[in-house]
This record gives C-alpha cells, sequence and structure tokens, in this order.
C-alpha cells in the first residue's frame, strides 16, 4: 500500500492486479463512499435523525 501520493506513481501497480488496482482506487473507493452515505442519509431522514432543520 502506499503511504505518499508519490508512491503511487513509482510503486502503485507493483503489488496487484489491474482489476484489484480498478476496484481499490481513490475513484472507486470515493463512489462507494457516496453510496454508503446516501443511504444512511436516507434511513435516518426516513428516522427523523436529520440534521437539518427544516423551516
Amino acid at each position: 500500500m502506499a503511504a505518499h501520493p508519490i508512491d503511487y506513481e513509482v510503486i502503485g501497480g507493483n503489488f496487484s492486479t489491474d482489476k484489484a488496482r480498478q476496484i481499490w482506487s481513490e475513484e472507486a473507493k470515493l463512489e462507494k463512499q457516496f453510496i454508503v452515505e446516501q443511504a444512511l442519509a436516507k434511513v435516518e431522514g426516513a428516522q427523523g435523525c436529520n440534521s437539518r432543520k427544516r423551516s
């Protein structure tokens, strides 16, 4: 695992397959995080736990 952004360029592809790099890419992780956050917001909204007050 790269510890510094430069490491991604230097050694990022040495220890995994193309498919693994695609799955664990920053873009893929962020996309999955957005999906989870969206689902959580829907459930919290349905439960009345929304942090935003409506006027």
